[in-house]
């Protein structure tokens, strides 16, 4: 089980369900609001940055909050708080509500909370790792690409990694939860020969866990930034100079204006 979990999921040290999330929804709408919504967020990002054969930098934050918005004609009113304490939800959900200026008893809320399936299947969250991992994921890429081409420079490779938690109750009666990963390596070289220089780079990640270098190895990465850099400077210049150049009706013209035009 992941280290990290938002302190409004179930079991959590400030948990919503759905008779906490019916009294605020209740509260929003109390001066007479067409619709309310609560918005709750966790979270939790990482990143490293690998220079020079050193870890450089490495960072990490955490976040969490609630929003209540508050609908009524064409105006709208909102409110946040950190504190996830009963009384400052309340609190917020009674800012939110000032936008509408009617009175009398919050109304009855009804919420069917949604058991969503999880959309991202993955092993293992990056973030529940050693940060030693990661650096050695990043020193991988740097020697792939030193290796790769006796011209490269310069390498700096990276690491960003993220989970985030939403929770979301609307007075239409939703309620619904979603727990989505991040994760992204990123590799830039420079490579220089006779007096040129040029910059290629690769990446990738997704919504995915530690699982994802499995099939896409950060020396994968470091490789294409390579290739990417090489082709560039064996690659010739492109013709410049005036030249005759026929436009047909149509399109074309709009080239010709952006040209042109606004010189």
């Amino acid at each position: 089980m992941s280290r990290y979990s938002a302190p409004f999921a179930p079991g959590g040290p400030a948990a919503v369900d759905a008779q906490i999330a019916r009294r605020l929804l209740s509260i929003a709408l109390s001066r007479g609001g067409d619709y309310a919504d609560l918005f709750y967020e966790y979270d939790v990002s990482g990143s490293f940055s690998y220079e020079e054969g050193i870890l450089k930098a490495a960072g990490r934050s955490v976040s969490t909050g609630l929003g209540v918005r508050v609908r009524k004609g064409d105006a709208t009113g909102y409110a946040y708080v950190e504190d996830l304490s009963v009384d400052a939800m309340e609190r917020a959900a009674r800012t939110a509500a000032q936008i509408a200026d009617g009175g009398g008893a919050p109304e009855p809320v009804g919420l069917s909370p949604v058991d969503a399936a999880s959309r991202y299947a993955f092993a293992d969250l990056s973030l529940d790792l050693p940060g030693e991992h990661k650096r050695e994921l990043l020193a991988r890429a740097d020697a792939a690409a030193r290796a790769a081409d006796p011209r490269v420079q310069r390498v700096e490779a990276s690491f960003a990694e993220q989970i985030r938690e939403i929770l979301i109750a609307t007075s239409d009666g939703l309620m619904v939860r979603d727990r989505q990963p991040l994760l992204r390596i990123g590799v830039r070289v420079i490579v220089e020969a006779d007096g040129k220089r040029q910059a290629g780079s690769s990446g990738g990640g997704g919504r995915v866990g530690w699982d994802y270098f499995d099939g896409k190895s950060p020396e994968d990465h470091a490789k294409e930034a390579v290739r990417q850099a090489v082709v560039m400077l064996d690659a010739r210049e492109a013709p410049a100079g005036e030249m005759e150049v026929v436009l047909a009706p149509g399109d074309s013209g709009i080239l010709l204006h952006e040209a042109v035009g606004h010189g």
